[in-house]
């Protein structure tokens, strides 16, 4: 599986990388924009991402507007119901107001908080289906 990590804090980023890099390839980046770009290539290139971990507080594009950018790309590439990129959506408490954005339009399935705990991460993907070996 291809796994994309998007967040403006490196520590997160080198974290996330290292919890994942036994399930499949990681790629990542400091913001949403270049997610899209990222995000775009692979789509263009038939190797899309089947896990994208998302902050929602970033520069130049925000983790909500980059996941509803993200699902606009999916529509145009005529990616099937079911076989669209899970996304999990990574960020400190304070947000979670975009949190729910993400959840009650459809297009997030998933939520951990910051800091990070791997037993809450890994059971945050089982319950999206996917497992860490």
């Amino acid at each position: 599986m291809r796994i994309l990590v998007v967040d403006d804090d490196n520590a997160t980023r080198i974290c996330l990388a290292k919890i994942l890099e036994h399930a499949g390839e990681v790629v990542s980046v400091s913001n949403g924009a270049d997610a899209l770009n990222v995000l775009s290539k692979a789509l263009d290139e038939g190797r899309p991402f089947g896990l994208v971990c998302m902050d929602i507080k970033m520069p130049h594009l925000d983790g909500l507007e980059a996941l509803k950018a993200l699902r606009a790309l999916e529509a145009k590439h005529n990616v099937l119901a079911g076989q669209e990129a899970k996304v999990v959506m990574v960020s400190s408490c304070d947000d979670t107001g975009s949190v729910c954005d993400a959840y009650f339009h459809g297009l997030a399935d998933g939520f951990v908080k910051k800091p990070l705990r791997m037993a809450i991460f890994r059971d945050e993907l089982s319950r999206m289906g996917l497992f860490l070996p």
